[in-house]
Formats: C-alpha cells, sequence, structure tokens
C-alpha cells in the first residue's frame, strides 16, 4: 500500500514549492488567448492558485507538487485517486 500523502488547496505564495517536472510551476496570474502568462501571478489578497502536492511516507519530503490554476480564484476542493 502506498502511504504516500495528497494534499491540495490554494495558495498565494509566490515561492510556494514546486517539483521538477511539474504540470505548472508558476502561480497564478493573467493568460493571452495563446495561453501565455501576462500577469503578474499571485500577490497577497489578489489571484490565488490551486495546489495538489504528494508528500512522502514520512511527511516531510515533497514527492510532487503543482500548481493548478487559471486567472483569478483557483482551487483545488477534491481530488480522485484509482
Amino acid at each position: 500500500m502506498d502511504r504516500q500523502r495528497l494534499r491540495r488547496g490554494y495558495t498565494s505564495a509566490q515561492d510556494f514549492p514546486v517539483t521538477a517536472g511539474a504540470f505548472q510551476t508558476v502561480c497564478g496570474g493573467q493568460h493571452d488567448a495563446q495561453g501565455i502568462r501576462v500577469g503578474s501571478g499571485c500577490v497577497p489578497g489578489g489571484d490565488v492558485s490551486g495546489f495538489v502536492t504528494k508528500l512522502n511516507p514520512a511527511g516531510n519530503g515533497l514527492v510532487y507538487s503543482t500548481f493548478l490554476s487559471g486567472d483569478n480564484f483557483n482551487q483545488v476542493a477534491a481530488i480522485a485517486v484509482k
């Protein structure tokens, strides 16, 4: 059984830890029609990004961590694991 822990939620932290190969490495911000980030990203009191983080079995290290967001306020409310 895989005892690694998944965490999800939202953050406005520019320095939120993401891992190499993450799906999205930059916090929030606005994007143009081609999907290129043009905004300033997350700022306290402004845009927030959803995130998903997988911790190692001891809970003291990241296995995987990524932002999951578009524009404005985004959060990850649930995770389905198969």
